[in-house]
């Protein structure tokens, strides 16, 4: 599903960036997904994040 939110990306230098919804001036685009616990688990492997 295609999603706006108004707020600011930023590259954590780390991989993956945030979003700073303090600036509501620029629209940002993405898509958003609804997963389940085993399909977290999974993104997270792919992404390399461990606790």
């Amino acid at each position: 599903m295609h999603y706006c939110i108004k707020g600011t990306l930023f590259d954590t230098k780390r991989g993956y960036p945030v979003l700073h919804k303090i600036n509501k001036l620029v629209a940002v685009y993405g898509e958003l997904y609804q997963v389940d616990k085993a399909g977290l688990h999974l993104l997270d492997e792919l992404e390399g994040y461990t606790i």
